[in-house]
């Protein structure tokens, strides 16, 4: 199992975001995925029209889930009018999270 992030962008409208969400939340869980945390980030202008909106609301996802799964998940959400764009990419260590891993080993000799 690897962690990924999921970005999304829901149409505007609160009961939209609400319906997108649900939607969203019971396909991780049919497809195994598990939703480590979600952070909304609000609803924000959109540098270009998507779907003749201007406005979307942009939730994030962290999740746990098999590689093999994140391509047909994406390929669903392409697929629900409510989700403007949708966005998961496989999270990795950064340089100084391994470096610092590395100083934290002490070896003995």
């Amino acid at each position: 199992m690897e962690k990924y992030e999921a970005m999304f962008i829901f149409q505007a409208a609160a009961e939209k975001v609400a319906n997108a969400k649900k939607i969203v939340e019971e396909s991780f869980k049919k497809e195994g995925v598990t939703i480590e945390s979600d952070e909304d980030f609000g609803l924000r202008t959109l540098a270009y029209p998507i779907q003749k909106e201007h406005e979307g609301h942009y939730w994030l996802y962290k999740l746990t889930m098999k590689p093999e799964k994140a391509s047909s998940t994406l390929t669903l959400f392409r697929q629900i009018p409510e989700i403007l764009r949708s966005l998961i990419i496989k999270q990795t260590e950064s340089k100084r999270e391994k470096k610092q891993q590395k100083s934290n080993r002490k070896s003995y000799g």
